[in-house]
């Protein structure tokens, strides 16, 4: 059933039940069928669905119906940003005050505008106030229509999405799935669970999201509305492109502009040609994209939806950096980056600056994507530390209702005490009995309550115990991660600055590991790649998972084993024992992956100015990106830097090619293994591959990397 049908229905039973004056419950609900109605048709045509909300408020006369056409209007409004009448429903809902419910809608209505203007932090902080104002208010004895909740949970979701909590994110989609489920809701229901398929596979759960993706699919089915199957087919476009099948995508995006013709939306069709922009993309045809991208933006604009607006300018920006429009392009993505930062949408902030680095890197402007790269690996720090608060909240969470729910049972008992021993003195002879029993009772009652709090608190301890050790892991390679080398290497009464060798590395092309193997095949990997590392290392040095790709090789203190010498052949054997033997594949087929390495010894020569971690890390990750320009599959070591005060030696950081152009900086540079599948003297390929196991070969001098 269509949304116009279901509006005609709702609208011929809502005048029936009028005319015919019946009892206050069923017009009730008739009424709030309608105005759902009108707000999902206002998404298309708002003023027509404010108009119908007047004629409505004419023949309204209770208070809770004046609240729900003013709730209806204000997420009319909000949803296609007619300012004038959000203000005035807003207004209105307030004067209703002292009202909860009220209080509950007018914070709806705000989260639904902010969310519509992409301001994430005032949405979530509005959605908050609504899931709240609902959950207190819709009591036994005050029922509330569901609708208005079930959407403030779907806000709190989206929220959580944009800004990377994916958990906390799935947990509300769920939410929203159980209130429409017990509701009977079906066609919400559906939505919801499309949303938490989507939630799930963002955290990697691929059983979870192929069977709530299926059960809204079954759903949206039975149900018949082509809208509500086109909203269905929007989340499988995002899971498909997650999954990188781009044809599946297109197919997805193409059968929901389909089904969103079909129910006459056109602002349901922006939003899937904003899919299809991205998908088409991805598959290599900008000029597509941006024809997509020049149909839907006029309807964006035209309804005031910002946020697919600004979905779309993303897709037009990356189509114009593969056409090669590099100056318009870098102009139009410097807004989007701005939007979304203004919004505090970490998460879209982190996708768009590692999209645009890529496509930088691959149109050759490698000072653009360094920028960007960097710009992206300090954010995903800040999401993964909200993340880990947002975890430890939950847990602190768990422990204080726990502890509240065992104190309830501990005064339900000396409640139940209490009247025992009231009971018993109306036998004076057995009062100094029953004290005694009494005492005993509360006695043992105290040693188990005692026992107790500390097995629980020990418990807590241990966790807290495990969160810690496991902050310092990737859980993936069993490596320190970034947290581990920091408090690892941080000086304990020692000099402030960093003494040792730096190796940083990057998987050449893994990108197209994940594209052609799969996610799987990418993981196998990073942990063959990390196995092999380690052995080579071995203790006293420091194998660290660094990000993505990237490992970091630390060797730490001023010995022998860290001379120019030694660091050019712990760098080859780098080389050579990633690239020189396959990886093994769960399918049972085995791929070639090379590295690129920068390396480095500290202090450097010939000043000796001393760095800290983060200022060497810094220049090996110079080094590494001069390497990976070198055409991969080598290491680039420095061998000195002509820096002899800070100032100097901050201004070759800032640009390191034209340092190493003029002199200031000396390279050299090791060749990894030759691929044994190529005949000899040929060019090596492009990215990773398939290949059998490499013959011996000798081992090539480095050389000095020509100014």
């Amino acid at each position: 059933m269509s949304w116009a049908t279901r509006l005609l229905a709702a609208a011929v039973v809502t005048l029936g039940l009028w005319s015919a004056a019946p009892a206050a419950g069923q017009d009730r609900a008739a009424l709030a069928q309608e105005l759902d109605a009108w707000v999902q048709q206002g998404l298309d045509e708002p003023q027509r669905a404010l108009q119908r909300f007047t004629e409505l408020a004419a023949q309204a006369t209770a208070a809770e119906d004046r609240r729900a056409l003013l709730r209806a209007r204000g997420l009319v409004a909000a949803s296609a940003d007619l300012a004038d009448e959000l203000h005035a429903a807003l207004l209105a809902l307030a004067a209703l005050a002292p009202d909860p419910m009220a209080a509950a809608d007018a914070a709806l209505v705000r989260a639904e505008a902010a969310d519509a203007q992409g301001h994430a932090a005032l949405a979530l902080e509005a959605a908050t106030a609504a899931v709240q104002g609902y959950e207190a208010a819709c009591t036994a004895q005050a029922s509330c229509d569901h609708r208005a909740h079930w959407q403030a949970l779907m806000l709190l979701a989206r929220q959580d999405r944009r800004r990377g909590l994916n958990s906390a994110a799935l947990e509300h989609a769920q939410a929203a799935a159980a209130l429409a489920e017990g509701a009977g809701d079906r066609a919400r229901q559906a939505q919801a669970l499309a949303a938490a398929a989507d939630m799930a596979g963002l955290q990697g759960d691929a059983a979870a999201e192929q069977r709530l993706f299926a059960q809204a699919l079954r759903l949206a089915r039975a149900d018949g509305d082509p809208l509500l199957r086109s909203r269905v087919q929007a989340f499988d476009t995002r899971i498909q492109r997650r999954r990188s099948d781009n044809e599946a995508s297109r197919r997805a995006a193409n059968a929901g502009l389909a089904l969103a013709r079909q129910g006459g939306s056109p602002r349901l069709e922006a939003t899937h040609l904003a899919n299809l922009s991205d998908v088409l993309v991805a598959l290599g045809q900008p000029a597509l994209a941006l024809k997509a991208v020049g149909e839907a933006l006029p309807t964006a604009r035209r309804h005031g939806d910002h946020r697919v607006e600004r979905v779309l300018l993303h897709n037009a920006a990356l189509a114009r950096i593969h056409l090669g429009q590099l100056a318009q392009a870098r102009q139009q993505m410097e807004g989007v980056l701005v939007a979304y930062r203004a919004g505090g949408a970490t998460a879209d902030l982190a996708l768009a600056l590692r999209e645009f680095g890529d496509a930088f890197a691959a149109a050759g402007d490698l000072p653009t994507a360094l920028r960007l790269f960097h710009q992206e690996r300090q954010l995903a720090a800040e999401i993964m530390a909200a993340n880990r608060e947002a975890a430890l909240a939950e847990l602190r969470r768990r422990f204080d209702h726990e502890a509240q729910q065992r104190k309830l049972e501990q005064l339900q008992r000396e409640r139940t005490l209490v009247t025992a021993q009231l009971a018993n003195r109306v036998a004076l002879q057995k009062v100094w009995a029953a004290g005694a029993v009494v005492l005993l009772l509360a006695g043992v009652l105290v040693a188990v309550v005692y026992h107790r709090v500390r097995r629980l608190r020990s418990r807590l301890e241990r966790n807290q115990a495990l969160l810690r050790a496991q902050s310092h892991r990737d859980p993936l390679t069993g490596l320190h991660n970034r947290r581990g080398l920091h408090e690892t290497m941080a000086p304990r009464g020692g000099p402030p600055h960093f003494e040792g060798a730096l190796l940083l590395l990057d998987i050449d092309h893994f990108k197209r590991v994940n594209d052609h193997h799969g996610h799987a095949a990418g993981d196998a990997v990073l942990v063959e790649v990390a196995r092999r590392l380690a052995e080579i290392v071995g203790p006293p040095g420091l194998v660290v998972r660094w990000g993505g790709e990237e490992f970091i090789v630390c060797l730490g203190g001023s010995t022998a084993a860290l001379a120019p010498a030694a660091m050019q052949a712990l760098a080859r054997r780098v080389l050579h024992a990633v690239g020189g033997t396959p990886v093994a594949l769960p399918g049972g087929t085995a791929l070639r992956v090379t590295v690129s390495v920068g390396y480095a010894c500290f202090p450097l020569p010939p000043a000796r100015l001393p760095l800290s971690l983060d200022r060497a890390i810094n220049l090996v990750d110079m080094a590494l990106y001069t390497a990976k320009n070198q055409g991969r599959n080598n290491a680039t070591g420095i061998v000195q830097a002509q820096g002899h005060d800070a100032a100097a030696l901050q201004a070759l950081e800032l640009n390191f090619d034209l340092a190493r152009h003029e002199g200031r900086v000396l390279l050299e540079r090791l060749d990894g293994p030759a691929d044994p599948t190529l005949p000899p003297g040929a060019a090596p390929g492009p990215g990773p591959g398939a290949g059998a196991e490499p013959g011996q070969q000798a081992e090539a001098p480095a050389q000095r990397l020509p100014a």
